[in-house]
């Protein structure tokens, strides 16, 4: 029987890294796991008539097609294959030319800043898990990750900060840190800058983890 797996958490808190780490450890058992994300279901710009790209506040739940999201969900756990079209966030549209399929598996892990946030999600879910992680954390890591993934100027761009003032920020509070409430398992990442310090943490988050699984009977 399928098991779906929740991972919330702030912008840049780890999210990402903890279900990829998951997925290592679950192939190891043996199972099959397969990571879907809440970005994969943004509106596109075209649902926002007359605004540009930087006037949409893309950190509200109203920002995910959150109905197609569940539907997707109750399709795989239902053991039936999904597709996926992939999300180009310059464009804030969809690219008909990239399509996924995701086939039935053991473990769905469902990854992003609004994983928590949806009642019927959490009632399908096996596990909860909320990466937590301090702010000024988070915003470092974002500046970084912008840079290197999607390539933006993020550091010297002032309409990052405006963004993360006026909608990331604000946002995380009114929506994603209350969401932690409802997770099984509350995970801290601060962790440390050099490699050995996160190894150490992500086998300690694993483990933690599995202790969970091994408690619920999730293996």
């Amino acid at each position: 029987m399928t098991k779906l797996i929740l991972i919330s958490g702030g912008t840049a808190s780890g999210k990402t890294t903890i279900a990829e780490n998951l997925i290592k450890q679950l192939n190891f058992y043996k199972k099959t796991a397969t990571l879907i994300s809440t970005d994969d279901y943004y509106h596109e710009i075209s649902d926002y008539p007359n605004k540009k790209i930087n006037q949409v506040n893309w950190d509200t739940p109203k920002a995910i097609n959150g109905q197609k999201m569940i539907d997707d969900i109750k399709i795989l756990l239902s053991n039936k294959p999904i597709s996926l079209y992939s999300y180009d966030f310059e464009t804030a549209t969809y690219d008909k030319n990239h399509k996924k399929t995701i086939n039935p598996v053991d473990f769905i892990i469902l990854e992003g800043i609004f994983a928590l946030y949806f009642d019927k999600l959490r009632e399908l879910s096996s596990l909860k898990i909320f990466v937590d992680a301090d702010s000024d954390i988070r915003l470092i890591r974002r500046i970084k990750r912008d840079a290197k993934i999607r390539h933006k100027k993020t550091l010297t761009d002032k309409s990052f900060y405006q963004n993360w003032i006026n909608f990331i920020k604000p946002m995380h509070d009114k929506y994603i840190a209350p969401s932690k409430h409802e997770a099984d398992l509350i995970i801290n990442n601060n962790k440390g800058n050099n490699q050995s310090e996160n190894n150490k943490e992500n086998n300690e988050q694993l483990n933690t983890i599995l202790k969970l699984f091994n408690s619920q009977n999730l293996k």
